[in-house]
């Protein structure tokens, strides 16, 4: 008799413990709080860090420039001296990718390939819009003027375009102190006609009495 009386007090007491526990915790969530500190767990950080290194990924990957057909090429250098500022220009640009040959600002025949990323399209209206691009990838013909590996010097040069229908101009900042435009007639984009097959229901059997 003692010992089921004292389990049952002890199971009262624990329960009138466990409702004063619920009533605080629904008052403290009810009651505003002025002062919150939050204290980032090690997995948050790596996932925050995550999601900036995939932002930052996709920014710079961008999408491929617009296939196009690059004649002409002005420069203009800046504090430098007598340089060659009439480039002409022959160049391609096809699904990301672009080369080309001009003559340089030391009158020397230059080659390059690089790839074409676009980071930022801008439609103004129906027959204008521009862009921010970037080329990233190796040109020679500099010689031991600027960095080089075997003759060839990397580049990650921006660009920003106008285009207004499929004729455009794009600005170049090439360092140190270089700026550059050149003249881009766009290809036309070719779609291909995806056809449905064509789905033809099988005859209907007569019925026949």
């Amino acid at each position: 008799m003692k010992k089921s009386f004292l389990f049952n007090t002890l199971l009262l007491i624990v329960a009138i413990f466990m409702l004063n526990i619920q009533g605080v915790q629904a008052q403290e969530r009810k009651s505003p709080k002025l002062f919150q500190l939050h204290v980032e767990e090690p997995h948050e950080i790596k996932e925050d860090g995550g999601e900036f290194r995939v932002k930052a990924w996709k920014f710079i990957k961008g999408k491929p420039a617009d296939d196009a057909l690059v004649l002409g090429m002005f420069s203009h250098h800046v504090n430098q001296g007598h340089k060659n500022g009439t480039n002409n220009m022959v160049a391609g640009q096809y699904k990301g990718f672009a080369a080309g040959t001009f003559k340089n600002s030391f009158w020397v025949q230059s080659y390059y390939a690089a790839v074409s990323r676009k980071v930022y399209e801008k439609q103004i209206n129906k027959d204008l819009k521009m862009d921010v691009q970037y080329k990233a990838g190796i040109i020679d013909g500099y010689g031991e003027r600027y960095f080089n590996l075997g003759g060839l010097t990397p580049i990650v040069l921006p660009q920003i375009g106008v285009t207004y229908k499929k004729v455009g101009a794009d600005i170049w900042i090439i360092p140190p102190g270089v700026v550059a435009v050149n003249f881009r007639l766009n290809m036309p984009e070719f779609k291909k006609n995806k056809t449905e097959p064509s789905k033809t229901e099988p005859p209907k059997a007569e019925a026949v009495l």
